[in-house]
């Protein structure tokens, strides 16, 4: 609740003109603040004035809510900021500055299109998740390998960085043979197409993600 407010505070003072914020597109209102797990970001211009605006704020917050805010350990992400800004954006708020390309809970944070090399290395990742599996799982077992595993690692990808229809047919080419075959090497035929297999379970199909739209 208490993070609830911090929220609409940041909102009142980008309705002051007090910090602008950063548009995603000229349709979008302004964010200035967003929550994923127990990470806060909070996003702006490049200005020592509305560094003091966020700081005096989250000051608030601390006393309100008990917690201390350690900037020692907070990451700042300066973009088209000379050098001079930066130490004083540095020196004021206490944080580090980070250069892209990071990572955050696995994620490649980046300004630039992914590559061809950032989803090689996701088929590695699947690659590897294979090596501990055997290829007489059962057939429900490898269902729920498939859904969990084979396809929670690209989905978690896919929701934010577009893939070419090349790096997903080898997606679905890595989950359409574990499905069918497992791990062993000898072919077999598939008697069922994978559009069918990826519709609805409502439909009577397994219900599987697509990574090709």
């Amino acid at each position: 609740m208490v993070a609830e407010v911090l929220s609409r505070n940041f909102s009142n003072l980008i309705r002051s003109n007090r910090i602008s914020g950063v548009k995603a597109t000229s349709t979008l209102p302004p964010m200035v603040m967003q929550q994923f797990v127990d990470d806060t970001f909070l996003f702006g211009l490049s200005s020592v004035i509305e560094a003091k605006e966020w700081k005096h704020l989250l000051e608030e917050y601390a006393l309100a809510s008990g917690q201390l805010i350690n900037y020692c350990k907070k990451k700042v992400y300066l973009f088209y900021t000379d050098k001079i800004l930066q130490g004083e954006l540095i020196q004021f708020l206490g944080c580090s500055v980070v250069d892209l390309p990071d990572s955050y809970m696995g994620l490649s944070l980046t300004i630039k299109e992914v590559t061809s090399h950032f989803w090689e290395s996701i088929l590695e990742r699947m690659q590897k998740k294979l090596i501990g599996w055997t290829g007489k799982t059962l057939s429900a077992g490898k269902l729920q390998l498939l859904a969990a595993s084979l396809q929670g690692v690209p989905v978690y990808f896919l929701s934010l960085f577009k893939i070419s229809n090349s790096m997903a047919k080898k997606l679905e080419r890595i989950q359409r043979s574990f499905l069918w075959t497992g791990l062993e090497e000898k072919a077999r035929i598939i008697l069922v197409n994978w559009e069918k297999v990826c519709k609805p379970k409502v439909m009577g199909a397994l219900g599987l993600e697509k990574s090709l739209i």
